[in-house]
């Protein structure tokens, strides 16, 4: 599974002899097996308020561990 931030960046980016500059959006992937435990959260509020976009709003994956 990938999970993908509404978050951005710029990566230097080498290809041949050139670097680019790219704008990323940010992503993570785990295993079904491991999306499938007890463990990972998916949050859509924070002390019963709505998640900001700062974090994270919609909703937020939460794996503990990482």
């Amino acid at each position: 599974m990938v999970f993908f931030g509404t978050d951005r960046g710029v990566q230097d980016v080498i290809f041949r002899t050139q670097t680019f500059k790219l704008d990323q959006q940010f992503g993570r992937s785990i295993t079904l097996e491991h999306a499938m435990k007890p463990e990972p959260l998916l949050a859509y509020e924070l002390n019963g308020e709505p998640l900001t976009k700062e974090q994270g709003f919609p909703l937020r994956l939460i794996m503990p561990g990482w």
